[in-house]
């Protein structure tokens, strides 16, 4: 069942991340808002939470550990005096490197004895599930504020 798939690659990948990360100092749940907020700069808790997988007052406890640990930065917004931007430190822009040769060694592991082109294919296929979802539940949402109004 995919529901099992998932959550077997969901649950181990996690544990395999994390020991590839531990000699860092880091855990995969770090590793996510670093890498986030390199690669989306206006990253806030909101897109954090979903890449998380946890609410945002769990996201405010991990982003105030970083904060003091020193490796992102938060700033008021100037458009908005409700939202945060963060950014990463001097100190967590050098953590980079290793943290995507870990994810490079991780990503290596998990994908060991398939072809370059069954690591495109699951991408892919991977890609379109998340798709395909999404809409399915934009479709459940719109369907139940239209409930709601009538």
């Amino acid at each position: 069942m995919l529901i099992c798939d998932i959550s077997i690659l969901h649950r181990y990948g996690k544990q395999a991340l994390d020991r590839q990360l531990r000699p860092l100092g880091f855990n995969w749940q770090e590793m996510v808002v670093m890498v986030a907020v390199e690669i989306i700069p206006r990253a806030d808790q909101g897109l954090l939470s979903k890449l998380l997988q946890t609410d945002k007052g769990n996201v405010t406890k991990l982003l105030n550990k970083m904060q003091k640990d020193g490796m992102i930065a938060r700033e008021w917004t100037s458009e908005d005096c409700r939202r945060k931007n963060i950014r990463l430190t001097e100190a967590g822009e050098a953590c980079l490197p290793a943290l995507h040769k870990a994810m490079e060694r991780w990503e290596a592991s998990c994908y060991r004895g398939l072809s370059p082109e069954e690591i495109a294919g699951f991408t892919h296929t991977c890609a379109t599930i998340i798709a395909n979802i999404y809409r399915n539940e934009e479709q459940t949402t719109d369907n139940e504020k239209e409930k709601m109004t009538k």
